[in-house]
């Protein structure tokens, strides 16, 4: 009799813990859902308050006038992967006065701006909800989100307009410069440390230089590995591509192509600019 009434309780307890795990499941995805939700709404939060942070203090002889800050969101979805890149668009209006100075020091007022605003935006970035509820819910180096990964990315660009030229610094340790009466613009690399720039060269000459100037010879446009041995009577010049810090070609066209193709207007596609950034690394590395 005892047998027949367990026998009776095995489809009972079954469903029981059926309905359990469904309720647990509900539950959890419910969870889930609120944590997605909090998310983009913090990131939300994050866009609207960054226009209104005080990222930079105005100090004698910076030409410095006025400033805005708007973050963009410019975002990848693939099948198992979610990119969130947050991109910080600094603008700032100079004094037109800044004109009458050589570039180079033009170039350093700058950046020494530049390097104050990215600290303030970096920690201003850290501090919001948006990045502590992501921190504290990833695992090794992605999180969770609607059912594949999400990895977040922080970048910032800068903008410096006066009435004549807008310099533009969105790579490290590079700087564009666009005339606005001639449409001319130019290329510049740089190196800066402990307030002196050690190192600044045109970097192509013209907004024209063709896709066999930047694989010309160093004698236009020098970029040696800082890492590698110098040649016998010369220096060692700064690279803002850093060819050495990649094994192969390819290697450096992936990680490359993108800023060869936006920083000409010869390529006539990503294709193009792909083989350019190979035939630069064969060139220099």
């Amino acid at each position: 009799m005892n047998n027949k009434k367990n026998s009776n309780l095995v489809p009972i307890l079954i469903a029981i813990f059926i309905i359990i795990l469904v309720g647990v499941r509900i539950w959890m995805k419910a969870e889930n859902e609120k944590l997605y939700d909090s998310l983009d709404a913090a990131r939300e939060v994050y866009r609207d308050d960054i226009k209104k942070a005080d990222i930079y203090d105005k100090k004698d002889g910076d030409y410095f006038k006025e400033i805005s800050v708007v973050t963009i969101f410019d975002d990848n979805n693939l099948s198992n992967s979610w990119f969130h890149t947050n991109y910080d668009s600094v603008t700032v209006k100079l004094d037109d006065s800044i004109n009458e100075l050589m570039l180079k020091e033009r170039c350093l007022i700058m950046v020494t701006m530049i390097n104050e605003m990215q600290d303030n935006l970096q920690a201003y970035y850290e501090k919001s909800e948006y990045n502590k509820i992501y921190e504290e819910n990833k695992g090794m180096s992605s999180m969770k989100y609607r059912g594949i990964y999400l990895d977040i990315y922080h970048k910032a660009k800068f903008i410096f307009n006066t009435s004549r030229y807008i310099y533009t610094f969105e790579y490290v340790n590079s700087m564009t410069v666009k005339d606005k009466q001639t449409g001319e613009t130019k290329y510049y690399d740089y190196w800066e440390s402990d307030g002196v720039l050690k190192q600044f060269e045109d970097r192509y000459g013209s907004k024209t230089s063709s896709k066999s100037s930047i694989q010309s010879s160093t004698s236009e446009s020098t970029k040696p590995n800082q890492k590698g041995a110098s040649s016998a009577g010369s220096q060692n010049s700064y690279d803002p591509y850093n060819v050495n810090d990649y094994k192969s070609s390819e290697e450096f066209a992936d990680d490359k192509y993108e800023e060869f193709y936006d920083y000409e207007d010869d390529y006539e596609d990503e294709d193009e600019a792909y083989d350019a950034a190979e035939d630069y690394w064969n060139e220099h590395h």
